[in-house]
């Protein structure tokens, strides 16, 4: 009896590469933040913060629509359509 073997998509290894990746992207990000923002010290932090707060409370916001009202896969599909719209909203509005 030969068997193939069988990848787990959510298994360990994934989810802690994830995780990884996750910490990475952030931890960059928030080092250099700062740096990039134009203006004062006072209006950079605050921007800093605003930042660290949206990003540690959107995914208890997240978990709430799905496990309430959309299900996990429409809570995805209607987060990446308010993404690309505030991404298009930057783009174009950062046109010179």
């Amino acid at each position: 009896m030969c068997s193939e073997p069988v990848l787990i998509a959510g298994g360990p290894l994934p989810r802690a590469g994830f995780e990884c990746l996750e910490s990475t992207a952030f931890n960059g990000i928030s080092t250099n933040l700062e740096t990039v923002l134009h203006g004062s010290n006072l209006a950079s932090a605050s921007k800093v913060t605003t930042w660290f707060g949206t990003s540690y409370l959107n995914p208890i916001f997240g978990a709430i629509i799905a496990d309430t009202f959309l299900g996990n896969y429409n809570t995805i599909l209607v987060s990446l359509a308010v993404y690309l719209l505030v991404r298009s909203s930057f783009i174009s509005g950062h046109d010179h």
